[in-house]
């Protein structure tokens, strides 16, 4: 579940998207279904990040792609949603 009591949105935003990344893996890679406590926290979750996102000048596509394109790669990106971090951020693998 989410900890509101974070004031870093940079924070609280890796947070959220590392809950909804399991939650995605294991959905989506193991074919497993979620209890209905985990399907509410990932709805809680996913409310939280779109506004987090908006808030930050994020469309709901640069949300999506950060948090699925992630899903299925090995490697973490950086954690920073800065203008400058995002511009270096490619959503293409490299």
């Amino acid at each position: 579940m989410s900890d509101s009591s974070i004031a870093d949105p940079n924070e609280l935003m890796a947070q959220h998207l590392a809950g909804l990344k399991s939650y995605a893996r294991r959905v989506l890679l193991h074919e497993e279904v979620l209890t209905q406590h985990e399907e509410e926290d990932r709805q809680i979750r996913l409310r939280e990040v779109m506004a987090i996102g908006n808030a930050l000048g994020l469309t709901e596509r640069e949300v999506a792609l950060r948090l699925y394109q992630e899903v299925f790669e090995s490697r973490p990106r950086a954690r920073c949603w800065c203008l400058g971090c995002r511009g270096r951020w490619s959503p293409t693998p490299e």
